[in-house]
């Protein structure tokens, strides 16, 4: 788990989206994808469940 991920987690439970999350930390959204995607193995579960264009907690969320 490094830094880089945590701020990427924040950014997209912060706006619920990819696109603004991506904007704000400057990542394209394939990278800001895979960051969290590192993260979420890290921790052993899902922080956000995606559903289309749609971002939500997921189960292993700290505040789920």
């Amino acid at each position: 788990m490094s830094v880089k991920q945590l701020r990427a987690f924040l950014a997209v439970a912060h706006t619920l989206n990819f696109a603004h999350a991506s904007e704000r930390l400057n990542l394209s959204q394939p990278a800001l994808s895979l960051t969290i995607k590192g993260l979420e193995e890290a921790l052993g579960g899902a922080l956000l469940q995606r559903s289309g264009r749609h971002v939500h907690q997921g189960p292993a969320a700290p505040w789920a």
